[in-house]
């Protein structure tokens, strides 16, 4: 005697469920591989900032002229900041910290007076005034604006707004 309370799924039903799993997840990949790009740069960001805190920090700790400048092979400065960075001595091109990047999709534009950023004794960066302005897939992440006085600051959403046309 069958027993009237066993039910199953029929193939009709799993096939409808693993279709609807398939076109949610269609959907939304795109738009996950987008988060986790963004946060790669946003990381990248956050690392280019700290290094120029840090070479800051020890331009004044040491009494010493650091220079950050865009990473090439050797110890000679680069003109493409999206490759990674060097902090070094400016003397005597001691290599302080390197920063060697894996982010191939962002890319990273100095805009300044010199091609390097250097950091004086007293913390100044007379010669260095400018923006570093990260781009990925053609959006502005974010701008990081160095003073004469050698203070670091991200940008302000305004000031992101009129940089925007810079990572077209």
């Amino acid at each position: 005697m069958p027993n009237l309370f066993q039910r199953g799924t029929t193939l009709l039903e799993l096939l409808t469920v693993l279709s609807l799993l398939a076109l949610l997840a269609t959907a939304g990949l795109p738009s996950f591989v987008y988060l986790v790009e963004k946060n790669r740069l946003t990381t990248l960001f956050d690392e280019l900032h700290a290094s120029l805190q840090d070479a800051r920090t020890q331009a004044i700790t040491h009494g010493k002229t650091i220079e950050v400048c865009a990473y090439t092979q050797g110890t000679q400065c680069g003109t493409d900041w999206s490759d990674g960075w060097v902090l070094r001595t400016a003397g005597t091109q001691e290599i302080l910290r390197l920063n060697v990047s894996s982010h191939t999709k962002g890319s990273v534009h100095w805009s300044g007076y010199s091609r390097t950023i250097r950091f004086r004794a007293n913390g100044s960066s007379p010669t260095s005034n400018g923006r570093l302005i990260l781009c990925g897939q053609k959006e502005l992440i974010g701008q990081l604006i160095i003073n004469r006085q050698g203070r670091i600051r991200q940008g302000s959403s305004e000031e992101n707004r009129t940089e925007r046309s810079r990572c077209r």
